[in-house]
């Protein structure tokens, strides 16, 4: 399904404590992903996420699942946003980019990666 909010994401400056923190909240479960300092989010309902390590500035984004990543950001700039990172893949062959709106309000958008079947 696209053009759902299928993904978030937390930067932290002290994951641990963010992890903890979170857990308490809303009673999430965290799991650490590979080496790279990164945990996964699991909320117990259909979106979950990631509280990632950060070194400046502390953050949330959401990210909104598309069919056509480069026709979504095509779309974006003409209708008055930007792109703000360019498209990268992650290893799981997710596709994404962040684009700011014209009141500079920051969001993520994805593309899963096309499976034949």
């Amino acid at each position: 399904m696209a053009n759902n909010v299928s993904h978030f994401v937390i930067g932290s400056h002290d994951v641990s404590k963010s992890a903890e923190f979170y857990g308490k909240l809303f009673g999430w479960n965290m799991t650490p992903e590979a080496d790279n300092g990164n945990l996964r989010i699991e909320t117990g309902g259909k979106v979950n996420g990631h509280l990632i390590p950060v070194d400046e500035h502390s953050f949330t984004a959401f990210f909104v699942r598309v069919d056509d990543l480069d026709a979504t950001l095509k779309r974006a700039i003409e209708l008055g946003g930007r792109v703000i990172t360019q498209p990268e893949t992650n290893a799981r062959g997710t596709r994404f980019a962040m684009i700011m709106d014209f009141d500079c309000a920051v969001v993520g958008v994805l593309e899963v990666e096309k499976t034949d079947g």
